[in-house]
């Protein structure tokens, strides 16, 4: 019962601590990078789902081994939307995009888009 109870109070002090930090940051506009605001990453990052997803359902047969393959036609895909919107992300930023979207999609595991994503320069 105290377990319980506590548990309830951590989960409630994380979801608090969770809100009025985003509130603080969507106020001030953090930059992720030079021009770029925490806002628009993620406004990119869910036109960038779309995307991502559709060119794995098109291009990718669920083999880990291809993945490494396809990523750099796909960073380049979703770079070039970023660079027609007016952003400019650097290759780390692009990639965690990338493996966000695909880790959404369920497309892969965790483990092998890491490892693929490792692998592309």
């Amino acid at each position: 019962m105290l377990v319980t109870a506590f548990i309830v109070v951590f989960a409630v002090g994380i979801a608090v601590v969770t809100t009025v930090l985003a509130g603080a940051l969507a106020k001030r506009q953090l930059q992720i990078m030079p021009g770029v605001s925490l806002r628009q990453l993620g406004a990119f990052s869910r036109e960038a789902q779309t995307l991502v997803t559709d060119y794995l359902r098109t291009n990718y047969s669920g083999s880990p081994e291809q993945l490494p393959g396809l990523l750099p036609a796909l960073l380049a895909q979703v770079d070039e939307k970023a660079r027609a919107q007016g952003l400019n992300f650097d290759r780390p930023v692009l990639k965690m995009v990338v493996r966000q979207a695909i880790l959404s999609s369920g497309l892969a595991k965790g483990r092998e888009v890491m490892s693929a994503l490792a692998q592309v320069a």
